[in-house]
């Protein structure tokens, strides 16, 4: 029988007999992961973005909108105008939209926990 290296100290010893034994009785998965499966999942994060984020943009977007024809309507060329009120309207969209948002995300987060659980 031949004598097995010492290890340097400070390392554990490994018992490699027990680390086969263990390998080969593990199986293959069941479930695979395919395209198909790869696919949905990021479909299903990319509608969960544009549901959490969709709101906030159109928010954005409407108060620019209604800034830059004030602007255009009073001759007002100040660049820094649009700045403010577009911060503010988006933080008070984002208070009361933000139960919506943690739902959602919640919900994504939910749907993938069980996919890992569920091996796939």
């Amino acid at each position: 029988m031949a004598q097995r290296p010492r290890l340097p100290r400070g390392l554990p010893a490994i018992d490699v007999d027990a680390l086969a034994s263990w390998a080969v009785g593990m199986k293959e998965p069941s479930t695979r992961m395919t395209g198909l499966a790869i696919l949905d999942i990021a479909r299903d994060g990319i509608l969960t973005f544009l549901k959490v984020a969709g709101p906030l943009m159109v928010v954005a977007l409407v108060i620019g909108l209604v800034i830059s024809l004030f602007q255009a309507l009073t001759q007002i060329q100040e660049q820094t105008l649009i700045y403010v009120p577009k911060i503010v309207a988006v933080c008070a969209a984002m208070l009361l939209l933000l139960p919506f948002m943690g739902d959602a995300l919640a919900g994504y987060m939910t749907r993938i926990a069980a996919r890992i659980a569920a091996g796939g």
